[in-house]
């Protein structure tokens, strides 16, 4: 198991630890404003949550939510987002690896670095772990009888946000696909995204 080490909450962003990385390693190719450049990576896992609720609504004939459970919802939803949102990153890690976990509340992020390389398929299985608890939520949300609208309402703000929330893993996916070949080995540093 990874060594998770939780920094409680922070000023600012932390930054990678510094680890060597080998000389043949080739930066990889993403933009300096990682939060905006991945926005459209939100466009269709947001559609699928608004499709959710119109099938929902569709199928309970009416609107599926209780609006008392609103301020439940967002919370649970903050707690999907960030810290487990990071823990889930943290936990993809392989065994020894130590994995910094921390949250900026004053600016609502949260974040899991780790300078420990990856093999291409684990490191896209840990920029797509944290979005399930967003599918579970969705799922549960559908699965829910139409007389549970607390329970609806509660699982759909971490829905929308557990599967929103990792639009820049999904970028980070879609450069390593694009940049690097298979078998390739990547490395986070302070300097960005290493591949080799």
């Amino acid at each position: 198991m990874p060594r998770i080490i939780w920094e409680g909450n922070r000023d600012g962003d932390r930054d990678t630890p510094d680890a060597p990385v080998p000389e043949n390693a080739k930066r990889l190719d993403r933009p300096d404003d990682i939060v905006n450049a991945s926005l459209s990576y939100m466009i269709l896992p947001c559609a699928a949550c608004f499709l959710a609720v119109f099938v929902k609504s569709r199928a309970v004939g009416a609107f599926p939510f209780d609006l008392r459970f609103a301020p439940l919802a967002f919370l649970v939803g903050f707690i999907v987002a960030l810290p487990l949102h990071e823990l889930l990153h943290g936990l993809c890690y392989p065994d020894g690896a130590e994995v910094y976990i921390g949250v900026c509340l004053r600016r609502l992020r949260a974040y899991a670095v780790s300078a420990c390389p990856l093999s291409r398929a684990r490191f896209i299985a840990m920029s797509l772990a944290p979005a399930v608890p967003g599918l579970a939520s969705l799922s549960l949300f559908l699965a829910c009888p139409a007389a549970w609208r607390p329970l609806m309402t509660v699982c759909v703000v971490p829905a929308f946000m557990g599967l929103l929330s990792p639009a820049p893993d999904y970028m980070d996916i879609a450069l390593v696909l694009r940049q690097t070949p298979r078998g390739a080995v990547i490395q986070a540093s302070g300097d960005g995204l290493f591949w080799y």
